[in-house]
């Protein structure tokens, strides 16, 4: 029994090693980024240095003797570029970057580190590490090393005198902590130390107005929220049919709806995240990628202090990656620029992968979706339709990407996969100017503010954030060409109305909509013919199933209070519908 008590208290150990191992590894990527670009910068030594140090300290306590063999080393090395002997150059800054994977490598695959192959890899670089050290000419221990600065920041201590308290640590008194030593050859007072331990104390310790929740748990929080709203829905639904409007139960419904609301938007809080830890892993893979091709390039990110629902980032990484390559590998010939920003917009988030190379070659791509038999040779496509192209499935062959400015290779799978989570790519394009790939998707994809529409007897979903208003038409407000009311009249301005049988298939218009319901999108207006306005609610999103995946209009679905399910309206494909 007690054997099997500590075999579960190893692995929760463990566990916790491999979690906070990997949030240093993230910290670790980059920093050394930072220092790449300023290999000066004091501070980010000293973080990456903190970093490899708190492994090793993790590695000891869990018995991952090779995690902390490839720690110490590298923390040694950090160790000489702190102290100014040793250049943080291209070749340094390599070795950290390898110490990083190799330790991912360990808290992703344990065993590994058993594995003599493995091993002996790591050992390689061991002594690459251990060359690299031979270039300091002095070696601080760690711990007291810390206590050291802490004494020399109050201006205690100054900087020869720490590296002569280490030098008698070594030869006279290796039995003594650093400031032992510096209270016995009377440089500081004893007070001076205890301040600096405490110092020291106060950094490395995690807030306690902190705990760790597991990523699970809040998935199973943000899911029963949407059940509970959905049920709220109902119960609404059955009240409102049966109560006076000054009922008491009505009152404390409505009382009960807020609370809903807050837990809703706490729920979906915990959940958010900032693009910063995605950005990082691609800024790394865009490094690995321009000094493989050996390329001139510039990479920059921005926006990654952007928020997004972690379920998001985590289908997001994949799509990203690839269009970052793309455009390193094939969208910049030899020299350039490319960049990935983010930013939020109405209720949205919007990452775009922009480069300045030659653009997408839309002859080249006509000739080759025609050779495949992808598209109709009849018909006439739009310069915007034929970049689009790429995306299309079965474009994708290493020929084109040889061939075509390097674009198709898996932008089919890019576009799926972002479709997954409820978002959207679009490709702005412009020969011998460059290429924007723009992925919009919805800051969270579990819950929403809809207005629920009566269209032709079924009921859709409209997001709020696309209403601008709802008017009842007056007679002199239509605008009718060749006898179909194409156009409509509000505040001055004509608006162009929504053909309900080519959004919808419906063998003919609505001849007389009691209601439009003015969308808006990028500061452009679509007028919407409705029968009825049903109301405003929370709604929970649900992804559409195969038998709804074609039609271009919905991009999701929900169970509404009467407990049938309604789609969900497309804004941005409904924009694209042609004027009755």
């Amino acid at each position: 029994m007690n054997n099997e008590m500590n075999i579960e208290e190893n692995n929760e150990f463990l566990e916790d090693f491999i979690l906070e191992a990997n949030e240093h590894i993230e910290n670790i990527e980059m920093k050394v980024l930072e220092l790449e670009k300023d290999p000066d910068d004091e501070e980010t030594v000293h973080s990456l240095f903190r970093s490899f140090h708190t492994i090793k300290g993790l590695a000891g306590f869990v018995e991952q003797e090779l995690v902390g063999s490839i720690a110490h080393k590298t923390e040694t090395l950090l160790d000489g570029c702190r102290k100014k002997t040793i250049k943080a150059d291209k070749d340094i800054i390599d070795l950290i970057l390898i110490s990083s994977d190799y330790i991912k490598k360990i808290c992703e695959n344990i065993p590994i580190a058993n594995d003599p192959a493995f091993i002996s890899e790591t050992d390689e670089h061991l002594q690459k590490v251990a060359s690299a050290e031979e270039k300091a000419k002095n070696n601080l221990k760690t711990a007291d090393s810390k206590i050291g600065e802490i004494l020399v920041e109050d201006k205690k201590l100054k900087p020869e005198e720490v590296e002569e308290i280490i030098e008698k640590q070594k030869t006279e008194y290796p039995d003594l902590k650093f400031g032992e030593i510096a209270i016995k050859e009377k440089k500081v007072e004893a007070k001076d130390v205890l301040n600096a331990v405490r110092t020291q104390q106060t950094k490395s310790n995690v807030s306690e107005d902190y705990m760790r929740i597991s990523t699970e748990k809040v998935n199973t929080l943000v899911d029963m929220v949407g059940e509970l709203i959905i049920t709220q829905s109902l119960i609404e639904q059955q009240a409102l049919s049966k109560c006076d409007a000054d009922n008491v139960f009505l009152t404390n419904f409505n009382r009960m709806t807020r609370i809903t609301r807050d837990l809703q938007n706490l729920a979906m809080f915990l959940r958010m995240v900032p693009l910063k830890s995605t950005f990082q892993k691609i800024s790394r893979i865009a490094r690995d990628t321009i000094n493989e091709l050996g390329k001139d390039i510039d990479f920059s990110t921005t926006g990654d202090e952007t928020e997004i629902d972690r379920m998001v980032t985590e289908k997001l990484l994949d799509p990203l990656v690839h269009l970052v390559k793309n455009a390193i590998s094939h969208g910049i010939e030899s020299k350039g620029t490319v960049k990935v920003t983010a930013y939020n917009k109405r209720g949205s988030i919007y990452i775009e992968v922009i480069d300045d190379g030659q653009g997408i070659n839309t002859e080249k791509v006509y000739k080759k979706a025609l050779e495949k038999g992808l598209i109709d040779p009849d018909k006439e496509y739009t310069e915007r339709e034929i970049q689009e192209f790429i995306m299309l499935p079965g474009f994708s062959t290493v020929e084109v990407a040889n061939n075509i400015s390097g674009r198709g290779v898996g932008m089919d799978v890019v576009r799926t996969e972002v479709q997954k989570i409820g978002g959207k790519v679009e490709i702005n394009s412009e020969k011998g100017k460059g290429s924007t790939f723009i992925l919009k998707i919805p800051v969270n994809h579990a819950i929403m503010n809809g207005t629920v529409v009566d269209i032709e007897g079924s009921n859709y979903i409209i997001p709020t954030l696309n209403i601008k208003q709802i008017i009842q038409p007056k007679e002199d407000q239509w605008v009718s060409v060749q006898g179909t009311l194409s156009r409509i009249k509000v505040r001055q301005e004509i608006i162009p109305i929504i053909s309900l049988s080519d959004l919808f298939g419906m063998s003919k218009e609505h001849e007389d909509p009691q209601l439009v319901v003015i969308l808006e999108l990028e500061q452009k207006y679509r007028a919407l013919p409705v029968r009825n306005v049903i109301g405003r609610q929370e709604i929970v999103v649900k992804p559409v199933g195969e038998e709804f995946s074609q039609l271009g209009f919905v991009s999701g679905m929900s169970i509404l209070g009467d407990g049938k399910v309604s789609l969900i309206l497309d804004i941005d494909n409904i924009f694209k519908v042609k004027g009755a």
